[in-house]
Formats: C-alpha cells, sequence, structure tokens
C-alpha cells in the first residue's frame, strides 16, 4: 500500500507538490514549474485545477495532471518511505531519460503559422502568408531550416542574406530578412533561444539599376512653380461628382497643402487629431514605423509652419472625434486593436486617400505634369527644401520621418546638384 499521498497547494508562497506521509504530518513540498500566466484567484483546491476558461488555465492543468501522474508512478513502483525520497527518485529517473530532439527552424516556423492561421478569435492574421513566403525561401536554401531554433545566431542570418541577394536576385530582401529576425525574436520570447540577431542586414540591401537609375534622374516632383499653380488653381474647373462636390474639392486640396508643409506621410494625416499638437508642435508615431523597437524612431516632430495652422484654425470642430480632417471616416470610433477593426479602418483609410489621389488625376491635366499623386507632395517638399540648401539632410530626415539614408539614396540627383553648386 503506498506510504505517500499527494496534493497541490502553496508553501511560503510559493505553488509546490506537497507529499505527505499518510497518517502523520510529516511533508515534504516540491515547487511546480512550467505553468503559463498562472492566474491563483481561479485555483480550486478541493478540484486541484485552474477554474477559469482560458488557454493559460488549460495548459496549466495539463502541466498539473502529467506532473502528479509521474510522481504517483513513482509511488505505485517504488514506494519512496518520504516525499524527500519521491524527489531524488525522479530526479534520478529524469537524468536517464534520453532527452528530447531540439525543436528544429522548421517546426517552429510551421508552428508559427499554424497559430497565425488559427488564431482564438477565428480571424487570420494577416501576417501567415509572409511567414510562409519565408518558409518556402527557407526550404530553397536548404541548409537553415533544419538547424535547431536554439542554435540559429547571426551567421545563420548573415547566410540566409547572402542567399537572397545572390541566388534570389535579391528579391524581396528586406521583408524575408525582417521577417527572419522577427521569428528568432519570438523564439527567445518563448526562452527557445538565448541568440539576439545583430547582423545589419540593411546596410546589404541589393538595389536594383531600375530604383538607382530612377534616384540619378530624380524623383517625378512638381517645381515649385507647378506647385504654386496647384495652390491657386481655380478649383471650379475640375471636375467632381457626388455630394457637395466644391467643399470636398476644397478639403483634398487642403489635406495636399497640409501635407506638403508638414512632411507627413497621408496614412498618418487621415488620422492626425486636434490631441496631437501642442504648443505649435505636431508630434504622431509614424504608422509606417510603429513595428520599431524604439518608439523614439516612430516619432516624426514638427513645427507647424503658418499654412498649416491656418488649415487647422479652418476646419477645427467640424470633426465630432476631433480629428484635423473632417472626413466621413472620422465620424466612427474604430477598434484598430482588433484585426477585424484593424482591416475596416484600413479600408476605409485607402478608399479615402483613393479619392484624393483621383481627384488629383484630374488636376493632373491642368497642370500638365506627367505625375501628380499625394506621394508626389511629400517627394516635391523633400526636393525643394534640398535643393533651397536652408537645412540639413538630417534635420529635413527628421521632419519627415524618415532616414538620410532615405533621402541619399532617392534623391541623389538633387543632392549632388547642390553640392556641385557649391
Amino acid at each position: 500500500m503506498a506510504n505517500l499521498s499527494l496534493l497541490f497547494t502553496f508553501k511560503d508562497k510559493c505553488f509546490a507538490l506537497c507529499a505527505t506521509v499518510k497518517g502523520t504530518s510529516k511533508r515534504n513540498y516540491k515547487e511546480v514549474s512550467n505553468l503559463k500566466n498562472p492566474n491563483f484567484k481561479s485555483w480550486d483546491s478541493k478540484n486541484q485545477c485552474f477554474s477559469e476558461l482560458t488557454e493559460d488555465a488549460e495548459h496549466n492543468n495539463r502541466v498539473l495532471r502529467e506532473t502528479k501522474a509521474r510522481y504517483q508512478r513513482l509511488i505505485d513502483g517504488f514506494d519512496p518511505p518520504t516525499g524527500k525520497e519521491l524527489w531524488e527518485l525522479h530526479d534520478r529517473a529524469t537524468k536517464v531519460e534520453a532527452k528530447p530532439e531540439p525543436k528544429t527552424l522548421r517546426q517552429f516556423l510551421s508552428e508559427l503559422i499554424f497559430k497565425f492561421k488559427n488564431k482564438p478569435d477565428g480571424v487570420p492574421s494577416r501576417n501567415f502568408q509572409v511567414y510562409i513566403t519565408l518558409l518556402h525561401k527557407l526550404e530553397i536554401e536548404g541548409g537553415i531550416l533544419n538547424c535547431p531554433v536554439s542554435d540559429i545566431d547571426d551567421i545563420h542570418f548573415e547566410k540566409f542574406g547572402d542567399f537572397i541577394r545572390e541566388k534570389l536576385e535579391g528579391k524581396n530582401y528586406v521583408n524575408l530578412m525582417k521577417y527572419f529576425h522577427a521569428t528568432i525574436e519570438k523564439a527567445r520570447q518563448k526562452k527557445l533561444t538565448k541568440h539576439v540577431l545583430d547582423y545589419k542586414y540593411m546596410d546589404y540591401a541589393p538595389k536594383s539599376k531600375a530604383s538607382f537609375d530612377k534616384a540619378r534622374k530624380g524623383r517625378d516632383v512638381l517645381t515649385k512653380v507647378e506647385y504654386e499653380k496647384f495652390v491657386n488653381i481655380d478649383l471650379s474647373i475640375i471636375p467632381h461628382s457626388g455630394k457637395s462636390p466644391e467643399y470636398f474639392k476644397e478639403l483634398y486640396r487642403d489635406f495636399c497643402i497640409f501635407m506638403y508643409e508638414m512632411k507627413i506621410r497621408p496614412c498618418d494625416l487621415v488620422s492626425l487629431r486636434e490631441l496631437d499638437i501642442t504648443g505649435g508642435v505636431m508630434r504622431v508615431y509614424n504608422k509606417k514605423k510603429m513595428n520599431y523597437r524604439d518608439t523614439q524612431k516612430a516619432l516624426q516632430e514638427n513645427k507647424l509652419t503658418e499654412t498649416a495652422k491656418k488649415i487647422i484654425r479652418k476646419y477645427k470642430g467640424k470633426s465630432s472625434k476631433g480629428y484635423i480632417f473632417p472626413f466621413s471616416m472620422n465620424e466612427y470610433d474604430w477598434d484598430i486593436y482588433s484585426s477585424v477593426g484593424f482591416r475596416k479602418w484600413d479600408n476605409s483609410k485607402k478608399s479615402t486617400l483613393e479619392k484624393i489621389n483621383e481627384f488629383l488625376a484630374k488636376v493632373k491635366k491642368e497642370l500638365k505634369v506627367k505625375e501628380f499623386t499625394l506621394y508626389t507632395l511629400r517627394h516635391s517638399k523633400f526636393t525643394h527644401e534640398i535643393e533651397a540648401g536652408e537645412k540639413s539632410i538630417l534635420k529635413i530626415a527628421k521632419e519627415g520621418g524618415t532616414s538620410v539614408k532615405m533621402l541619399e539614396d532617392n534623391y541623389y540627383h538633387y543632392i549632388a546638384k547642390k553640392n556641385s553648386n557649391q
């Protein structure tokens, strides 16, 4: 007859398995490990389980069942006299057990894709497709994927970058390297590896000949004269259908002028609120850079110009939700922190920007320019400030929420022209 009974309980503020010698008060305790975010407020001591209905509770209850069963088998087979002997017997048995095979990068990546595709809320993450692409490219590479995920380090990271540049001709280099890095970071968060990938892969991002030639030639931008013609154009000559056409044509143009003045991205300007402006300074976190660990890198901070201030005063109070521009999409309380809510907001944002670009396509014909989109205005502002030479490249980049490298790569023509005139 077994001499010990087992029960999960608390001892000295630790959650432990208690082994009691039957018929006595002699007890020994073994702290329980491998629990995942345990909520002890839901601990049911009578039924020996966590009572809440969550994935973490299900995981923890499974750990408890397996732990108790493992020790109970030792009690039934060897009948150790005390809990202390039981713990020692378990430790000896564990040492001779074969160590499980380490999880490979292929296994971890496959599990990651499965979780993205089968989220608890039933809505697949939009990220799963990029990880599938990464898996396929690693399969082509052939050497890294079957390595233990715990062994993946900068040597593998750099090797994969070389493979993309040489064998895949650099196609999708940035995204593939970005999500390789993200995969190992997720593995590190799960304690499957201690490696942190520090290889500066962006320093070796391939640049196509076409994009380099485009940079040397210069972006399609408006001249200062063309921009002034746009600012002062007679909007009545621009055809526009729908409700209140004159109002929306003016709203769209003011949006474009504000974007030019503040060097702000269209997607950030759509959602700009009055509370993002304090003391005449615009502070906005660029959505394009919100995946940065350092949020300061995503912060665009820029002093309002007089023209921008005038536009803000013009539309002040017209958005019931406090946005700078009273688009219809800005009259909703969006839940952008849920996958469904973000998707709806994103679709509405794209629709709004498409309407403005459709307006600019009509203006383009009147201005007789080759290209005119929202980003033409952003490129034009960078170009005009570089040509003016009144600000350093670093200051222009900071105000525009971008990098010096981006300006050097994409505005080579204008920078070279300015330098040659000095």
